[in-house]
């Protein structure tokens, strides 16, 4: 079986899913392992693929897709904690692995393997997913397909109510127990997704966005409102970096944090936030801001 995710922490958390697996399947433990043979490691490292390629933020154009892919996630990685590796080379190895990565995957389907897709309704998971499909499309593969997405709401104890946006908020252990709601996608709907994709294409806007259940090209000051808003509902200065969370959390927008947090500089740009304080020897967004809607 093939795994697909298009995100890092849920291709991680994928990964440990499978290590669990593992360990309960060969010592009878329930618990996570602290260590990971060799060999299985390289056997989640074949069969799980993640394409974390943050494909809802910036151009698409098929004839400049991967330039344009390095470009943009350069420009996202621009502004990282020091003990970090440039943007430039983060941006350039997640290409480079998403080249090799493609050249594997068409290998193994030429074998007949199945695919499973484990997506959820946020803009880089429905993009990756859209895009995936084109992918299969276009090498005009028949391997059986398995759409496995998070569901939105789950019971949990009874009454509790759970309500899910991302696969990294599902725990390791938990991943396999959604295994029942997957469902065989036929061709002809791998088929309308990867025109849903086209049409994108063709659009090649600079932002993409959930609206009522669709994904659409938006305005890239799309979030900006919401940014400012939830600046503004805190009535003091607050830490970047903790209403980025917010965002991610209470609001659900789904995008990543490097891109909140370009746009909050482009905010400062353009005074519609202050910088009261920033701490040179912290992580790249830990400053303290204030809505300037409140000054």
């Amino acid at each position: 079986m093939i795994e697909i995710t298009f995100t890092e922490s849920a291709g991680g958390g994928l990964k440990m899913a499978h290590a669990l697996l593992h360990n309960q399947q060969s010592s009878s433990q329930t618990t996570l392992p602290t260590e990971i043979p060799p060999s299985f490691q390289a056997y989640v490292g074949e069969n799980v693929f993640c394409f974390s390629l943050m494909l809802s933020v910036g151009k698409i154009s098929e004839e400049l897709f991967f330039s344009q892919r390095q470009d943009i996630l350069q420009q996202l990685y621009h502004d990282l904690p020091k003990d970090l590796p440039s943007g430039t080379q983060m941006a350039k190895d997640c290409i480079e692995q998403t080249k090799q990565q493609m050249t594997m995957l068409k290998k193994r389907l030429q074998e007949k393997e199945t695919i499973r897709i484990w997506y959820s309704q946020t803009p880089d998971d429905i993009c990756g997913f859209y895009w995936f499909c084109h992918l299969l499309q276009q090498w005009q593969f028949s391997n059986t397909v398995y759409l496995l997405k998070l569901p939105d709401w789950e019971y949990h104890d009874g009454d509790h109510v759970n309500v899910n946006h991302l696969w990294s908020e599902v725990a390791p252990e938990a991943f396999f127990s959604y295994l029942p709601l997957q469902q065989v996608a036929p061709p002809s709907l791998i088929q309308y997704y990867a025109q849903c994709w086209h049409t994108l294409q063709e659009e090649n806007g600079s932002l993409r966005a959930i609206i009522n259940n669709n994904l659409l090209t938006v305005p890239l000051t799309f979030y900006d409102f919401l940014i400012i808003k939830t600046f503004a509902k805190f009535h003091k200065p607050v830490v970047e970096a903790f209403v980025i969370g917010k965002l991610l959390s209470k609001e659900a927008v789904g995008i990543h944090d490097t891109f909140l947090h370009a746009r909050i500089q482009f905010l400062l740009q353009k005074k519609l936030l202050k910088c009261i304080e920033k701490a040179e020897d912290k992580p790249y967004y830990d400053k303290l801001l204030l809505s300037d809607y409140l000054m």
